[in-house]
């Protein structure tokens, strides 16, 4: 899951002057400097040494021609995904010399959008470079994937010389479980200013990415379920449609960036960006409705999921003149098979729909027992859920 802020990085300014001098005594005297880095610099640089990284020279490591083909086409989704994002976050640097770069989970370059003049430059790592902290010493695309979190390497807090011209900003890709790493997005610019003026845009592109490949997945998983439900189609389509607005709000980020009305592209993309989170967490609660698996009994916030499914049948609800609503209750923890848990609440909930009048309003709650709890709409208990303490 993509971070919304400056995640595990230290948010302090640089200080250029301070940070040349401890690379100087680094490729000098081999000597670390922690009262002259910012701690997700000393983090990355005491990486790179341990790894042997060179501060003078970048170990060049390409793929052949066969192998790069052979990944592309293994990470074929990953990269269709990523291309209408990463030419919007080239669209939002606009005139600066910049290069925005896709990576994979070990930190080869996939694809690379951006200015002629930038990503043609003499020793230009493209697709098929590895970039890793032990061959690129601290970068945009292998800090990231080392620190797990958004980074931003400024100048000379580069390991390498040859990179210090540069800023990047980089964050991690992750599967739909928040945790499987599954790329890396980067953005390099000459100019600081520029990498401020789009840090929220590649944030924004990052969660979009991640949304497209929930949405390739979500294809996949519910066709089954679709072809069998009928009008519960409309509820897919909800969730497609938030994806499709954060994707235009990245969009219009990107052009409005572009024309320097930053404070405008900022909130355009912060919109899209929960957006874009929305669609992830309905998007994973539908997975969870759609296959008829089993998991293993977690932690649930039984009034969260409640109020997550009724949110979810929105769109449902309003195609059949029934309002929805959420009698709001204390937190109800419980410890249950929350896939199956989940499809019992969905079921009845879905039944109730079913059964109700045009233009009533059904409230939901849930009452405690002590064995379980029951699934009221109104006064009246409709569904007991069983087993959840």
């Amino acid at each position: 899951m993509v971070p919304g802020g400056l995640g595990a990085m230290d948010s302090r300014a640089p200080n250029a002057s301070r940070t040349l001098e401890a690379w100087r005594q680094y490729a000098e005297l081999g000597k670390l400097s922690p009262e002259l880095l910012r701690e997700h610099i000393l983090r990355a640089w005491t990486r790179c040494d341990a790894a042997g990284a060179s501060p003078r020279t970048m170990i060049a490591k390409r793929l052949g021609p066969d192998e790069l083909d052979a990944l592309l086409e293994h990470e074929r989704e990953l990269v269709e995904a990523a291309k209408p994002y990463m030419h919007a976050l080239s669209r939002a640097a606009g005139d600066e010399l910049h290069a925005a770069m896709l990576g994979d989970a070990h930190g080869v370059v996939l694809d690379v959008v951006g200015h002629a003049e930038h990503i043609g430059a003499p020793g230009f790592p493209g697709p098929g470079s590895t970039l890793s902290e032990a061959l690129a010493g601290a970068n945009g695309i292998g800090s990231p994937l080392a620190e797990g979190d958004y980074l931003e390497i400024v100048g000379p807090e580069h390991f390498i010389e040859g990179f210090h011209g540069y800023t990047c900003q980089g964050l991690p890709l992750r599967g739909a479980d928040g945790e499987q790493v599954l790329g890396v997005l980067s953005l390099s610019v000459r100019r600081i200013e520029a990498a401020e003026r789009v840090r929220e845009i590649l944030i924004c592109a990052a969660n979009g990415i991640e949304a497209e490949l929930i949405r390739r997945r979500l294809e996949i998983d519910l066709t089954a379920l679709l072809d069998s439900a009928g009008g519960l189609a409309t509820l897919h389509q909800d969730i497609l449609q938030l994806q499709s607005a954060a994707r235009l709000r990245l969009d219009r980020a990107a052009r409005t960036a572009s024309d320097t009305r930053f404070e405008d592209a900022t909130r355009l993309a912060l919109s899209g960006a929960q957006l874009a989170r929305r669609f992830r967490t309905q998007s994973e609660l539908w997975r969870e409705l759609a296959l008829e698996d089993v998991s293993s009994p977690r932690p649930l916030d039984l009034q969260k999921r409640l109020v997550e499914l009724v949110e979810l049948l929105a769109t449902e609800a309003s195609m059949r003149s029934v309002r929805l609503e959420v009698v709001a209750r204390e937190p109800l923890l419980v410890v249950a098979d929350t896939r199956a848990l989940s499809r019992e609440l969905f079921r009845a909930i879905m039944r109730a729909l079913g059964q109700a009048a045009t233009g009533a309003t059904l409230a939901v709650r849930l009452v405690p027992h002590a064995h379980g709890c029951a699934l009221a709409l109104g006064e009246v208990e409709v569904d007991s859920i069983r087993e959840v303490a």
